[in-house]
């Protein structure tokens, strides 16, 4: 590191990662300015949402909650891709890192483990519902509606994983049975195939199903082709 940084003319202080130096970030990232944006808002608006359910946000869930929005056909240009734990796309880390200290906490070093707790601030849940109220269309709204309904029964890091991944395999590989289903988890990695029995899968690819029927219609209307 000294080699690569030896002609670079500024002092350079390195910090060891601690909780002195995290409060600091804290405190730091407390003092910018952050706007709400529609994404940004639905975002939040669904991780409080989660958090109601009496579950705990963190990188992991508002993964699989925004991979959720996105295929209920709001274009956040998130690029998810088959990660360890399902779905998962990079680029959230930065939107939620530019949230942080100012909607949220735990994000202040960027290395945040997926299941690490993020701590949502809830003194700016009415100005986020009142910003979904008035900036958002009635199919935003609609949407935000329609991956809670989703969720609904699948409120746990298990769950989620499990039906995240099963939707990423119908709306990737066009599988049609739970059969294909598992033999795609099998190659996905071989923890999937000792996590989820054949039964967890037939449930969360039946409730699926359901939903092709009902709020996620278009969305899921491969499933039924």
């Amino acid at each position: 590191m000294e080699e690569k940084l030896k002609h670079v003319n500024a002092q350079i202080s390195i910090y060891v990662p601690n909780d002195k130096i995290k409060e600091i970030l804290q405190k730091e990232s407390a003092q910018k300015e952050v706007k709400l944006t529609p994404a940004r808002a639905m975002l939040l608006y669904l991780m409080f949402q989660y958090e109601a359910m009496g579950e705990q946000s963190s990188l992991f869930v508002a993964n699989k909650l925004a991979y959720f929005l996105q295929r209920a056909g709001e274009n956040l240009r998130l690029k998810f891709e088959a990660y360890h734990y399902g779905p998962y796309a990079v680029q959230l880390n930065h939107v939620l890192l530019h949230l942080n200290g100012v909607y949220l906490k735990g994000m202040e070093q960027n290395v945040v483990k997926p299941f690490e707790p993020i701590h949502l601030d809830y003194d700016k849940y009415a100005e986020i519902e009142k910003y979904i109220r008035a900036n958002l269309s009635l199919e935003q709204q609609q949407r935000l509606k329609s991956v809670l309904k989703l969720i609904q029964g699948f409120e746990s890091t298990f769950s989620m994983e499990l039906l995240s991944s099963v939707d990423y395999l119908v709306s990737k590989e066009a599988v049609k049975s739970t059969d294909e289903i598992l033999k795609h988890l099998s190659q996905w990695n071989p923890r999937k195939t000792d996590l989820f029995q054949p039964r967890h899968v037939k449930i969360a690819y039946d409730h699926l199903k359901d939903q092709a029927q009902s709020s996620f219609e278009l969305v899921y209307r491969i499933i039924s082709d």
